[in-house]
């Protein structure tokens, strides 16, 4: 959160918009990258991979951010599909945890 509180300048409002922005799209760019994964459609894991990096990063969810940027990085470089399916397994229970993070971010800020 410390870089989103950074790039608001401290506006309560503009950090819920966008916590609730990614909530909304996060859900989405998983199930993509996930079914991109299954069809073994490296050029959208990259893409997906890109987009949830972006997201996780500017709410401050570091390691899911560290986790889709190297899924890029290896989709990128043509790494093995075994290799990859093991990294994209790792981002959905962490990206549980982060939900819930994020909801009781946005509750705390609205209240």
């Amino acid at each position: 959160m410390a870089y989103l509180n950074e790039m608001s300048g401290g506006d309560k409002q503009f950090v819920i918009e966008m916590i609730t922005d990614c909530k909304d799209k996060l859900p989405a760019y998983i199930n993509e990258l996930t079914n991109a994964m299954d069809k073994e459609n490296i050029d959208d894991v990259r893409f997906f991979s890109h987009k949830l990096h972006s997201s996780f990063h500017i709410v401050g969810a570091l390691e899911l951010a560290t986790l889709t940027g190297l899924i890029e990085q290896m989709a990128k470089t043509h790494e093995s599909t075994t290799k990859i399916v093991i990294e994209v397994n790792k981002v959905l229970p962490i990206y549980n945890q982060v939900v819930t993070e994020l909801d009781e971010e946005l509750k705390r800020l609205n209240s």
